[in-house]
């Protein structure tokens, strides 16, 4: 679907006029002929559907019209977020181990507050050594022991 300047539509555009334009047909329907659609069996729609999936996914080929969700952050950045907590208080060095922590480990949305120290766990050699790593997965936890499967992969602090 094309713009009146021949660009073409944005992805998120498309798809709320294909939601908009299938709403006000089924009331219009309803209303006027009494008369319901079911956008789902329908074969019109069904067609319809089809052309909006494929210019969705002719968007989604065009790298210029893809958003980028995230950054990677500068070096100066990650300087600043490590250095502007104060070690020697309790407060300030837990603030900078949670900062270093969330960002090794990839912490996302809450993870990093359901976090407890239950989930770490400290690698030891056979002979009882530490190596200095260290294994995290909330599946240590006592309550997730049944298994979460999208949790079993460990990852681990040096």
């Amino acid at each position: 679907m094309k713009k009146m300047d021949g660009e073409d539509y944005k992805e998120s555009t498309i798809k709320t006029m294909w939601n908009q334009t299938a709403k006000l047909l089924q009331e219009k329907y309803l209303n006027d002929f009494d008369i319901k659609i079911n956008p789902f069996s329908d074969a019109a729609f069904k067609t319809a559907r089809g052309a909006r999936d494929a210019k969705r996914k002719a968007l989604q080929s065009i790298p210029e019209k893809r958003r980028a969700s995230a950054a990677a952050l500068e070096e100066k950045d990650w300087d600043t977020m490590t250095t502007v907590w104060d070690e020697e208080t309790p407060d300030g060095l837990q603030k900078k181990l949670f900062m270093i922590i969330s960002v090794e480990l990839a912490w996302r949305g809450g993870e990093g507050s359901m976090a407890s120290i239950h989930h770490f766990k400290a690698e030891q050699r056979n002979d009882g050594e530490t190596t200095g790593r260290i294994e995290y997965n909330p599946i240590f936890s006592k309550t997730t022991q049944g298994g979460d499967k999208k949790l079993s992969d460990s990852k681990w602090l040096v």
